[in-house]
């Protein structure tokens, strides 16, 4: 398992040597070096100072970017605390229901395990291609939406195991397919100069 986790450092290395940025970074950032030399030189404006000013101050002193940060953010929560109880509570919810039940052969936590992750796994996949479709909000808003009906159906309904399984790889489709909208329509709502300010500011990562 360990070796099998290096293989993604190879991957960055290829990156990092075979990958070109972005030409929109690369036009900010030179901005924004010439601007560093302007100032050096003892020419001041208001837009070169702009450029040069630290990134988070930039995010924070902007209303507009603020009011993004702070809904963003809560968008990101919601989705970090849905995904944790929601894959945190399924095995032991399994268990449960088959203590229940009396069943023999009890369903294994395991297996809810398996089959939430490989829905998550589609939901990643689909939720790229419904946002190119339908458009980052409206998959947005299908993917929480989806989530919370989902949940509500699952701990609140479900008493077959088969329809636990099959309710199992809709939550991972949904609650945990819509980490993936963070990384395609999270750097489209900043500019170029903060974006990775943004981001990094954003709960988005889970294991």
């Amino acid at each position: 398992m360990f070796i099998i986790g290096i293989l993604p450092a190879f991957l960055l290395l290829y990156v990092r040597q075979s990958v070109d940025e972005p030409a929109l970074w690369i036009t900010a950032n030179c901005s924004r070096r010439e601007a560093q030399k302007r100032i050096e030189m003892g020419t001041v404006s208001p837009r070169d100072h702009e450029l040069v000013e630290f990134t988070l101050t930039r995010l924070l002193r902007d209303p507009d970017l603020r009011r993004r940060i702070g809904l963003l953010l809560l968008m990101s929560i919601t989705s970090v605390a849905g995904w944790w109880s929601a894959s945190t509570w399924l095995p032991q919810y399994a268990a449960q229901l088959s203590t229940d039940a009396g069943q023999q052969v009890p369903l294994s936590p395991s297996l809810v395990g398996l089959v939430f992750s490989l829905g998550s796994i589609a939901g990643f996949l689909v939720l790229g291609i419904s946002a190119d479709v339908l458009g980052r909000k409206p998959t947005t808003w299908l993917y929480y939406l989806g989530a919370l009906l989902v949940s509500l159906c699952l701990f609140s309904l479900v008493r077959d195991r088969y329809a636990l399984l099959a309710m199992s790889a809709a939550s991972g489709f949904f609650s945990s397919g819509q980490f993936a909208w963070m990384t395609i329509y999270l750097p489209e709502l900043f500019p170029t100069r903060v974006r990775g300010t943004a981001i990094v500011s954003m709960p988005t990562t889970r294991p």
